[in-house]
């Protein structure tokens, strides 16, 4: 069970660190073997201020130093291993502090920073800094940097952070541009409003879009997902792995645009996942109202779409943060990742169907990979179950992707949705074009109603 910010705290205070082994790096806390080497220039300082900032932006988190990760198979974040105390003297509390107030503003409030005695040896410890959940009202926490001196200093902000899952979020200069134009609050809030009130306001659909032919869904759909990546400026060069369904019929959905805590919006913020560190639909995002017609969440790995009539889009990274994880090459399918992440997708659309005003009778589902032949990589596939020792003769066969793109449909009786059998033929499919088996696909179960992917078996690894 993952700490909270409270639990860490009291694992801080009372020294002992040993806890921490066999955690995984998360949505609060972060490790690093060794202090910032602020001898080094202004990229360490810059480093130490944006990931201060980032758990500032966010909920508050730990930043530990004197500890060693790994990176296993078996879950999503590098876990804890080793506390590998520091010298003291590596780490100066007081210079910390220092380049906090040279470079954030405002200033969070309630930081800590602490040396801390730990082991054998007196003269080595851990370090720790910790970030307490901030008031909103003093966000956006902001990266700066001092230019001249005196009266003719001037003041340069670099950029905006966000802690996301296991990395942290950087805004690009167009996004501060643009939340700085309309306001943090206003983009968030107002807009969020005004689509709300749209919604209520408008008729479900017009005579001609219920009329809409299914091809015509389909080529809907299509320009979706290549407005999605088009958007997503970071990933659209890299190689893709996209999992979509519309319903074959205009509908709506009651509660995209509201902030009750049970709505669909509030929902796709915080997905379930089959486990705690596995692979799933997490960004750490709140979603955005775009043009009255979606909500959107995104993160440094994967970026969802969800529209008022049910249309349902995530678009995933193969590399070795997310669907590749821990290749160095970015073009191996991490086989524990794809069946967790195309699962809880197919059972976060069971939630879509029971908010919409009156269900569709058909759901048409699509899986798309594009870019797939990068550079001197072709995509891999291996054909086994992930283990501790999976990297081995058991990863083979490793069968390349046949092309650059691909892409597969299939129909879905609403009223007969079963989230684990449809993941199943989503991976199915895939798994046939690389050109293996039926048998050699792991994580499936035989049921009486047919195949599905075994959620119990995914669940249940640690």
């Amino acid at each position: 069970m993952p700490f909270t910010l409270i639990e860490l705290k009291q694992v801080i205070d009372s020294s002992d660190f040993n806890k921490l082994i066999g955690e995984v790096e998360g949505q609060l806390f972060d490790v690093k073997g060794q202090p910032y080497r602020f001898e080094d220039g202004s990229d360490a300082k810059r480093e130490f201020s944006k990931d201060v900032a980032a758990f500032a932006n966010t909920g508050g988190g730990v930043i530990l130093i004197g500890m060693h990760t790994t990176t296993g198979p078996l879950h999503t974040g590098e876990e804890i291993d080793e506390i590998r105390p520091i010298p003291g003297a590596n780490f100066e509390p007081d210079q910390y502090r220092k380049i906090l107030a040279e470079w954030l503003y405002p200033q969070p409030t309630g930081v800590e920073i602490l040396w801390t005695p730990f082991g054998p040896d007196a003269a080595k410890g851990v370090g720790t800094i910790f970030i307490p959940l901030q008031d909103d009202r003093a966000k956006p926490f902001l990266i700066k940097r001092v230019i001249g001196e005196n009266k003719k200093s001037t003041e340069l902000m670099i950029g905006y952070v966000e802690r996301r899952i296991e990395g942290t979020e950087v805004r690009t200069t167009a996004e501060i541009h643009h939340a700085l134009k309309l306001g943090f609050s206003f983009e968030w809030e107002l807009l969020g409003r005004i689509a709300n009130l749209e919604s209520l306001i408008e008729q479900h659909f017009s005579a001609k879009a219920a009329t809409e032919s299914l091809e015509q869904r389909e080529e809907t759909l299509k320009k979706r997902i290549a407005r999605l990546i088009d958007e997503a400026n970071d990933m659209k060069e890299q190689r893709n792995f996209v999992l979509s369904v519309i319903p074959t019929e205009h509908a709506e959905l009651r509660t995209i645009f509201s902030d009750r805590p049970d709505s669909i919006k509030r929902q796709l913020e915080t997905p379930r996942g089959l486990r705690l560190n596995g692979w799933d639909l997490r960004t750490g995002d709140q979603a955005k109202f775009i043009r009255g017609e979606l909500i959107r969440v995104e993160g440094y790995r994967s970026i969802i779409d969800l529209y008022r009539d049910g249309t349902f889009i995530f678009n995933g990274l193969i590399d070795r943060n997310f669907l590749a994880w821990s290749d160095e090459a970015n073009a191996r399918l991490h086989p524990l990742a794809l069946a967790e992440v195309v699962i809880n997708f197919a059972r976060f659309y069971r939630l879509v169907l029971d908010d919409f005003r009156i269900a569709p009778s058909h759901l048409e589902f699509r899986m798309d990979l594009r870019n797939i032949w990068l550079g001197n990589e072709k995509t891999r596939l291996p054909a086994c179950p992930v283990s501790d020792q999976w990297c081995g003769e058991r990863a083979r066969p490793q069968l390349e992707a046949p092309a650059n793109r691909w892409s597969h449909k299939f129909l879905v009786p609403s009223g007969a949705y079963n989230p684990d059998q449809v993941a199943f033929r989503l991976i199915h499919e895939l798994y046939i074009w690389f050109g293996h088996s039926e048998e050699s696909i792991p994580y499936r179960k035989e049921t009486e109603a047919g195949t599905i992917s075994d959620a119990d078996a995914m669940a249940n690894i640690h």
